[in-house]
């Protein structure tokens, strides 16, 4: 117990003989502050108007040691440098009040027209410990008066801003005003550089403003006005015209039966398993209720974008398969998996039996619509290995289709829709390979339950203008198919990628399936593929590469 206590005791006896002869080793880590004006702003860059008055004195924030700092610093360049700027301890000078800097003395007299970056170096009473830096920017350049692209939405419009004389991620608010064109104050809006009703500031994102809450069928007069992040000004633009309306969409216009694998809000916040058992029950209890009464008409839809929704119903069908995969006895030798990645051209048969056509109409340029790149990977594991090979594996693919919404009169609108597709397949696959060394092809049968998930969007958001923007459709699919042995065609680098375990063999992969993608007619849209080659029924090709490893 001395031996501990007199140990302990010379410990921090030595802790503070080193915190007395170095105070900043007490200090913790360079931080980043901010500077405050006199009205409260954070502000990161001072502008022309800034420097009117160079005596306003600016607040320094910093979270910790503020009470140590005593000395500053400031590196510039112009913004045309590519020099990185950083602190040195080198020409500090004494901090007179953090509460009360005057910093615009010094950046105003000797930064560039042309604009510059600085770095406030923020030091401790020895004048090297850098406590905290501040980076700010420094620019006189007024913004030109923007041009504007209009995009009518519903009850909204979108303007899209372009100033020539500075870059896009420099502006930071927009002034809007905005007047009917009926209105008797729509010529002096036109007229004056000017804004005759109080102009609604708005956060300038993705070089566009969003004016929203507008009346469908007025037409309207918009007339900006741009700050950028300097608090540079710009003058009013010219008056542009715009009109919200309402728009149509793929859902919208699509009178397909309710799906009882659509998404509502009351099925967001359910795991993945559960959502799955939850969801099948849903179809049996659709079942009964489609015999006993007409079906339903399609209502709104009110849910809100959940993004996790898919990576929760994924990783409960990926659990499912999983604990599938794990109760058979797997036979083969360890480590026999087969990865492999495909593609197939696709285009959903969504159009069949509907009253509308809406996917060549909504997403194509032609009345039946674009194919589709659907790709994927696939990985299985092999149950059993002898005359030939059993294997069971998922296969998970994707693909997109973006089209435009159109207006009443049948005209296309700007505002963007797409259509999303996720398709989730377990699969059990039997190729016939004994003699592939012999004859480099090898003949496979495949049958798989296939899970198509689907989301409609409208201006990046979820569609709302019919019943569930969102969902599952369910189906089946069986293939046949031939792998080609890429072994013989390099036989050294197969040798020696087998003797030292980096793969056994590499087969390149072609396949014609059919798929019933329909929900076994419970209803939603129809996602099965429309044939290849002028068929009638649903066939598909993939082509692929497969490793064994």
């Amino acid at each position: 117990m001395v031996n501990q206590t007199k140990t302990g005791w010379l410990t921090g006896r030595l802790l503070m003989c080193i915190f007395a002869a170095h105070p900043s080793a007490a200090l913790q880590g360079t931080q980043e502050g901010s500077f405050v004006d006199a009205d409260g702003n954070t502000r990161k860059g001072f502008g022309a108007k800034d420097c009117e008055d160079t005596a306003k004195t600016l607040k320094i924030k910093v979270e910790k040691n503020s009470d140590k700092i005593e000395h500053y610093s400031i590196k510039k360049k112009d913004t045309s440098s590519s020099k990185k700027l950083t602190c040195s301890p080198s020409d500090t000078k004494p901090v007179d009040s953090i509460e009360n800097f005057r910093l615009l003395e010094e950046i105003c007299k000797s930064a560039s027209a042309k604009g510059s970056e600085g770095l406030l170096c923020l030091y401790a009473d020895d004048k090297k410990t850098l406590i905290a830096q501040i980076p700010f920017e420094y620019d006189t350049v007024e913004p030109n008066a923007p041009s504007i692209e209009v995009v009518e939405g519903e009850q909204e419009v979108k303007l899209v801003l372009k100033v020539d004389n500075k870059n896009p991620n420099s502006l930071n608010t927009a002034k809007v005003c905005y007047i009917a064109t009926q209105d008797s104050l729509f010529k002096q809006l036109e007229q004056e550089n000017d804004c005759p009703v109080k102009p609604q500031d708005l956060s300038i994102t993705d070089s566009s403003v969003t004016v929203t809450g507008l009346e469908n069928g007025v037409e309207y007069g918009f007339k900006v006005q741009v700050t950028d992040k300097s608090n540079n000004q710009s003058g009013w633009s010219k008056t542009v015209k715009g009109t919200p309306s309402e728009l149509q969409t793929a859902l919208g216009e699509a009178d397909w039966k309710r799906n009882p694998l659509g998404m509502n809000c009351s099925s967001f916040g359910l795991g993945g398993p559960i959502w799955l058992l939850w969801a099948l029950y849903r179809m049996g209890m659709q079942r009964r209720r489609d015999k006993r009464k007409p079906t339903q008409t399609k209502n709104a839809s009110t849910c809100k974008p959940w993004p996790h929704v898919f990576l929760g119903i994924s990783s409960g069908i990926g659990f499912l398969t999983v604990v599938f995969l794990t109760s058979f006895p797997i036979q083969a030798a360890p480590g026999q998996v087969s990865f492999g990645v495909n593609g197939s051209p696709y285009k959903p048969d969504m159009d069949r039996k509907l009253t509308t056509p809406v996917y060549g109409k909504f997403f194509g340029k032609s009345s039946g619509g674009p194919w589709l790149p659907l790709m994927g990977i696939e990985a299985n594991v092999h149950l059993f290995d002898g005359y030939g090979s059993i294997q069971l594996g998922p296969a998970l693919n994707y693909t997109w289709a973006s089209g435009y919404a159109r207006k009443e009169n049948g005209e296309q609108s700007q505002v963007k829709l797409q259509l999303h597709l996720y398709q989730i397949r377990p699969q059990l696959t039997y190729v016939f390979d004994p003699y592939v060394h012999v004859v480099p092809l090898a003949p496979y049968v495949r049958a798989g339950f296939v899970a198509m998930g689907y989301v409609f969007t409208f201006d990046g958001r979820l569609d709302r203008h019919g019943q569930h923007p969102a969902g599952f459709v369910l189906g089946w699919d069986a293939a046949f198919g031939l792998l080609f042995l890429l072994d013989g065609l390099q036989p050294g680098v197969s040798t020696r990628a087998q003797a030292t375990g980096v793969y056994r063999h590499v087969y390149l992969k072609t396949e014609l399936s059919y798929a019933q993608i329909d929900n076994f007619g419970m209803g939603g849209p129809l996602l099965s593929p429309k044939g290849m080659f002028g068929a009638s029924i649903p066939l598909m090709a993939t082509f692929g590469l497969l490793i064994q490893l």
